[in-house]
């Protein structure tokens, strides 16, 4: 006789114990119920999945829909972004701590709606409440470029009734490498950062939130257009703005860098420009590189830099300093995402692809060469039901 049945079988006997007894069936039946595998629809075998079959080549693919474990749950993707890492992982151009193996899929973010649990009472209660999640998974290679998703606890939040489900699939790797920066400028004691590219979706998301954490900062953008956008339409300080453009941009960084204070830096475009940004610090000081949108790697004369004593040069990547943090840093964050997502945070989205749109393969490749043009999202069939 099992647990229900004994507390039933007792309820019965002596019915003055059934104030204590009814929740204790009901928590018994909970319990159980979340410890097994739980769909509220029915659950296609195979799914479409757009995935890496070779370096530099993607393919639309039809492969079998994955199944939570433990502790996971699985979503019907609505709409996955077309992010710079999304770029590097569709054409394998990873560091070398990743080894692909193919086919592998695409695709480090997503929104969608919980539809099975693989066990436990997070995923449970999430799928028997059909939840309106944001997911992440930003590790190795991506996989939410596909009509199915699964996702650990961790690695999902609860979309507000504020955030629809568009601007929900944008609210994890731009939003949370934003406020990675000012966590880290806060918890460092820096006054002010210096961020380039600062006109991107990422560049305005760390400006309209920087206030909040009392934080500067000094924006390089290229152009005249950026320049007036972030003077005109985010009302950011002039002194704090410096155009790359221009032949007088060192001495203007500089002179930015000494008017805010700013100890601490975020590199977007790497190579030449992190030479100008790390000359432009102060003696001491911390950079970090988190893209190449040059193309162009490490300067030679910065990779003795990386273990600095006084003004360190490193990469940066915000999953494993969430990971580092442990749980209390991914609660912290987790909360000011889940706070400033409808404003600080939010995103524009300049293209919508559907997943089985004969030109999304083109659109990827273009991008990946050339990553400009507006926000770009997916949209899978479930967004069109």
């Amino acid at each position: 006789m099992d647990v229900v049945e004994r507390i039933v079988s007792e309820v019965r006997a002596q019915p003055k114990v059934a104030w204590v007894a009814v929740p204790l069936v009901a928590a018994a039946m909970f319990a159980m119920a979340a410890g097994r595998k739980y769909y509220n629809e029915t659950i296609p075998k195979s799914m479409w999945a757009m995935q890496a079959t070779e370096k530099g080549k993607i393919e639309l693919r039809r492969v079998p829909v994955p199944t939570p474990k433990e502790g996971e749950m699985l979503i019907k993707v609505q709409y996955s972004p077309l992010n710079p890492s999304d770029a590097h992982c569709a054409m394998d151009d990873f560091d070398e701590s990743i080894v692909a193996s193919y086919p592998h899929g695409i695709g480090y973010e997503a929104s969608g709606i919980v539809v099975g649990s693989g066990g436990g009472f997070l995923p449970y209660w999430a799928a028997t409440r059909k939840w309106r999640v944001s997911a992440r998974d930003l590790t190795g290679v991506g996989k939410f470029w596909a009509e199915y998703g699964v996702v650990s606890v961790s690695n999902m939040v609860p979309l507000p009734s504020s955030v629809g489900m568009k601007e929900g699939s944008l609210s994890n790797i731009n939003p949370l490498t934003a406020l990675s920066m000012l966590v880290i400028a806060q918890e460092g004691g820096h006054k002010a950062l210096v961020h380039t590219a600062a006109s991107s979706t990422l560049g305005l998301q760390l400006i309209r939130a920087a206030p909040r954490f009392g934080v500067k900062i000094v924006a390089v953008v290229r152009g005249e257009k950026n320049e007036r956008t972030l003077l005109e339409d985010m009302k950011h300080p002039a002194d704090f703005i410096v155009r790359s453009d221009v032949s007088s941009f060192e001495s203007d960084l500089k002179r930015a860098v000494q008017t805010t204070g700013a100890t601490l830096a975020f590199d977007a475009i790497n190579g030449e420009m992190s030479r100008k940004v790390y000359e432009a610090l102060p003696g001491k000081a911390l950079m970090h590189v988190y893209g190449e949108l040059s193309g162009e790697s490490m300067p030679d004369e910065l990779a003795s830099k990386k273990n600095d004593p006084v003004k360190p040069y490193s990469y940066y990547l915000v999953g494993p300093w969430l990971d580092a943090g442990g749980f209390w840093r991914k609660l912290k964050v987790t909360w000011y995402l889940y706070s400033m997502l409808p404003r600080e945070l939010s995103s524009s989205v300049f293209r919508e692809i559907d997943l089985q749109d004969s030109s999304l393969i083109d659109a990827v490749y273009a991008y990946a060469k050339n990553q400009k043009g507006g926000k770009a999202i997916i949209r899978m069939p479930a967004a069109a039901h």
